[in-house]
C-alpha cells in the first residue's frame, strides 16, 4: 500500500542516514586524533567539519532531549567576559582577531555530545577491507569483539598514542642526526615547528596513556609502555622545562590516586635522571630553581610588566593582542618590545580580559575538577571510564602547570587537543565497560 506521506522518510531510511552521520563523525574523530601531532590546519578543519556534522545530525534527529553541556556556564561566562574586554579594548579590531580563537571551545561540546555514537574499530575494519589489508582487518575485528573496545573513547586513545609515538620517533631522529650531538642545547621540535608546542602535546598524550596502563591496562599494555618510553624520551629531548614539570605533577596525581605511597616514585625517577643523565639534562634541571637564570629572569620581567598593565586596565583588561599597541607606553619595561605575550597563561588572560575575565577563566578549571570528582564517584575503579577520567584530570593538571611558564592557552595546537581531552569524562551517553551491545545512535535523556 502506498504511503500517505511519500516524502516522509521511513524508520529504516532514517536509521541509515543516522548511521552515515555516525560514520562521518567516526572518521572525523579518527583523523583528528591522528593529525593533532602533525598539522593544526588539518586538525582544526576536521574538528569544525565534525562539529557541522554533529549539529546537522542533531537537527535531523529532531530530538527534544537537551544537548549534553558540561561546564557550559563557566565557559559561557568567560566568553562573555572576553567579549566585553574586546568591546572595551584599546584596539577593537586587533582584539577581535584574538577573540575569534575562543570559537575552538565548541570542540569541547562536540566531543561531549558526538563521540559516544562513533565506532572507530568498525570504520577502520571497513577501510582495511576496502584496501584488502587482511591482517589489519583481522586486528580491527578482534578489537570490535572486545567488550573494552566498544567504548570508542578507549579506541581513539589508542590511535592518539600511536600518533604520539610516530611524532616522538621524528624528534628522536632529529636528535640522532643533529650535528651538535644527541643532547644538543636547543632541543628537538619533532613533527611541529615549535618545540614548546611539540613537548606539551606529547605531555598531554602521555598523561592519557599512563592513566590507561595504571588503572585499566589493556592486553597490549607492553606496547603502550614502549610507546610511552618513546614519548618520554622525546619530551626530555625538547629540553622544555614546563612540560617536564607539568608531566611530573600529572604522574604524581595519577600515582597518588592509585596508591598514596606510589606518589614518591616520580621524585626518585627525577633524582635518578639528575644523577645518571647527560650533562645537558643536569644543567637544564638546575636552571629550574635558579632565579638568576636568563629565561627565568625574563619571565619575572614579563610578569611585572603584566601587573603594571593590569593596574591600568583592571576590570576588562586592554583586549587581546593589546601588547602590540601599548608596548611603547611602558618604556620602563623594554621586555614588552621583545615578546608579544606574557609567558604565563593566567597573567596573559588577566592582561587581555581583566580581573573579570581572569575570575571566569579560573572558574572553568575549578568547575572541571568539581565535576570530575562527582564523575569519579559514580564510576567503578576497574573500568576504562575511570582510567579515561583520571587521565583527563592529569592532562589538565599538566596543562595548567606548564601554563604557569608559557602561554599555552593561546596556542591553537595545544588548546584544541586540551578541549578534546577535557571532554572525555563527560561524553554522553556513558558507555558501560560491561555492555555487550553496540553504542546507541540516539541521545539519552540526562
Amino acid at each position: 500500500m502506498a504511503s500517505k506521506y511519500p516524502h516522509t522518510p521511513t524508520a529504516n531510511s532514517s536509521g541509515k542516514q543516522l548511521l552515515s552521520f555516525d560514520n562521518l563523525l567516526t572518521f572525523c574523530f579518527i583523523l583528528f586524533t591522528l593529525s593533532c601531532n602533525f598539522s593544526i590546519s588539518i586538525t582544526q578543519a576536521v574538528a569544525y567539519f565534525g562539529v557541522a556534522v554533529w549539529l546537522i545530525q542533531a537537527y535531523r534527529q529532531n530530538s527534544e532531549r537537551p544537548f549534553n553541556l558540561p561546564l557550559v556556564w563557566p565557559l559561557v561566562i568567560f566568553i562573555l567576559a572576553a567579549g566585553i574586554a574586546t568591546i572595551a579594548a584599546v584596539d577593537v579590531g586587533l582584539s577581535f582577531s584574538g577573540f575569534k580563537k575562543l570559537s575552538k571551545i565548541i570542540i569541547f561540546f562536540w566531543v561531549a555530545n558526538a563521540l559516544a555514537s562513533t565506532h572507530p574499530w568498525k570504520v577502520l575494519s571497513d577501510l582495511a577491507d576496502r584496501f584488502r589489508l587482511n591482517k589489519l582487518k583481522e586486528y580491527f575485528e578482534i578489537n570490535i569483539k572486545s567488550v573494552r573496545n566498544r567504548n570508542p573513547t578507549y579506541a581513539l586513545m589508542g590511535l592518539l598514542i600511536l600518533a604520539g609515538v610516530f611524532s616522538s620517533i621524528i624528534g628522536i631522529f632529529q636528535a640522532l642526526t643533529h650535528s651538535e650531538g644527541f643532547w644538543y642545547r636547543y632541543g628537538v621540535h619533532g613533527s611541529l615547528s615549535n618545540l614548546m608546542t611539540y613537548a606539551q602535546i606529547l605531555m598531554l598524550i602521555s598523561c592519557m596513556g599512563l592513566s590507561m596502563v595504571i588503572f585499566n591496562p589493556p592486553r597490549s599494555r607492553v606496547m603502550i609502555w614502549i610507546g610511552l618510553a618513546f614519548m618520554g624520551l622525546a619530551i626530555l629531548l625538547t629540553l622544555n622545562r614546563q612540560s617536564w614539570l607539568g608531566l611530573f605533577l600529572a604522574i604524581t596525581f595519577l600515582l597518588f590516586n592509585k596508591k598514596k605511597a606510589f606518589s614518591l616514585m616520580p621524585v626518585f625517577f627525577a633524582i635518578l635522571v639528575f644523577l645518571l643523565g647527560p650533562q645537558t639534562l643536569k644543567d637544564r634541571i638546575k636552571t629550574m630553581t635558579d632565579l638568576k637564570d636568563y629565561s627565568v629572569n625574563e619571565r619575572f620581567l614579563m610578569w611585572q610588566a603584566g601587573w603594571d598593565i593590569l593596574k591600568d586596565h583592571p576590570l576588562t583588561g586592554c583586549g587581546f593582542k593589546c601588547q602590540f599597541v601599548i608596548a611603547d607606553q611602558y618604556p620602563e619595561h623594554p621586555i614588552l618590545q621583545k615578546y608579544t605575550h606574557m609567558h604565563n597563561s593566567p597573567v596573559q588572560v588577566a592582561v587581555d580580559t581583566g580581573i573579570i575575565g581572569l575570575a571566569a577563566w579560573i572558574s572553568i578549571w575549578i568547575c572541571f575538577f568539581m565535576s570530575l570528582r562527582r564523575q569519579l564517584k559514580n564510576i567503578p575503579e576497574s573500568s576504562s571510564e575511570y582510567a579515561i577520567a583520571l587521565g583527563s584530570g592529569a592532562a589538565v593538571i599538566a596543562f595548567l602547570v606548564a601554563g604557569m611558564f608559557e602561554n599555552n592557552f593561546y596556542d591553537s595546537e595545544i588548546i584544541v587537543l586540551m578541549y578534546f581531552i577535557m571532554a572525555l569524562p563527560f561524553i554522553s551517553p556513558k558507555i558501560s565497560q560491561g555492555s555487550t551491545s553496540e553504542p546507541s545512535l540516539s541521545r539519552p535523556s540526562r
